[in-house]
């Protein structure tokens, strides 16, 4: 784990420091930071027994860079300490990233699918195109490519990738060759690395002159950094700017971005930006990435209520009434 280190964006090292948050082995702290779902306890067991096996309790600060808006937490995990996260889940959960059983969950994956394909079809003029999807799981966002007869190739841990992906590779390390692509994706990924910029970087070695790179990742940012029950599925914490400024800082020409509700097992606020290789990049998301953490880690009363609204978090009737009871017990108490 690394104390010190540059901004993965822009490579300054001007950090504010945040939250503190502390995770302690024993499950019967007074936080439970990790009594959750299976899914939150086997990260658990990432953090005490392949991160920080020697340790009975981990204190992580949130970090915002002072020249982007882009944040983190230190101590920060290496790519070496993510390569070790994932070839341990690959042990539990052999089928990352895979189709889920649940009907719901499945109608919600091809809906993001569908949604990516009609984005990077808006800024692609071939009629047959070479797609890789990093970091995409069993290539399910890959569907609507290969159903119109798209060659779609696919790098990921997943050991069961769908009829019709070519897998080519668990990492960037493992692709021998010059082979490059019209289009790659990385939804749901950059938030992940441990150096986002390197490994963009060497995906645009992969991208033909003229393609485009689709991203997306979570509006990581919103009255904090949000590690307080998993501070290891997420490392990096993006706004709208601060991940333009990601691509800008690679020479990359951002041609749409936004931030927008999607669906990933849930509603939920996602940042999407669709970048092309070639042509001229301004590099002007910097400034405007920290007012805009900034106004998001201490968001409005006007601000949280549109939030509820546009994810449909309305209030149900059990809610109010269990908030009108818990009140009425205070002031009872009191």
């Amino acid at each position: 784990m690394r104390h010190v280190f540059d901004c993965p964006v822009c490579h300054e090292n001007d950090w504010e420091r945040g939250q503190t948050y502390r995770y302690t082995k024993d499950e019967d702290s007074a936080e439970k930071p990790f009594r959750s779902t299976e899914y939150v306890q086997l990260r658990r067991q990432v953090l005490f027994e392949v991160w920080f096996p020697d340790v009975d309790e981990v204190t992580l600060d949130s970090v915002m860079c002072r020249s982007c808006g882009f944040m983190t937490y230190s101590p920060r995990p290496t790519e070496l300490e993510i390569d070790a996260k994932y070839r341990f889940l690959q042990g539990t959960e052999g089928n990352i990233g895979g189709q889920k059983s649940d009907p719901k969950l499945r109608a919600l994956d091809q809906q993001r699918a569908l949604r990516v394909f009609r984005t990077v079809c808006r800024h692609t003029q071939k009629e047959a195109l070479d797609v890789l999807d990093f970091g995409g799981g069993d290539g399910k966002l890959l569907r609507p490519f290969f159903e119109q007869g798209h060659t779609c190739a696919l790098i990921d841990y997943n050991v069961q990738p769908l009829e019709g992906v070519r897998k080519i590779g668990n990492s960037l390390d493992d692709v021998c060759g010059g082979e490059t692509f019209d289009v790659i994706i990385c939804s749901h990924v950059i938030e992940h690395l441990a150096e986002p910029g390197q490994t963009i970087g060497r995906l645009v070695e992969r991208l033909r002159d003229g393609g485009v790179l689709y991203g997306e990742v979570p509006l990581g940012v919103w009255g904090g950094i949000g590690i307080k029950k998993d501070p290891v599925t997420h490392i990096n914490f993006f706004t709208e700017h601060s991940f333009c400024a990601l691509f800008e800082n690679l020479r990359l020409k951002a041609i749409e971005h936004r931030q927008m509700v999607g669906v990933y097992n849930r509603r939920m606020d996602v940042v999407m930006l669709v970048a092309r290789k070639g042509g001229e990049a301004e590099i002007v998301s910097g400034i405007k990435g920290v007012a805009e953490t900034r106004r998001l880690l201490h968001p409005s009363v006007v601000m949280r209520v549109r939030r509820r609204w546009r994810l449909r978090e309305f209030p149900t009737m059990g809610g109010v009434a269990r908030r009108l009871h818990l009140s009425g017990t205070r002031v009872f108490a009191a």
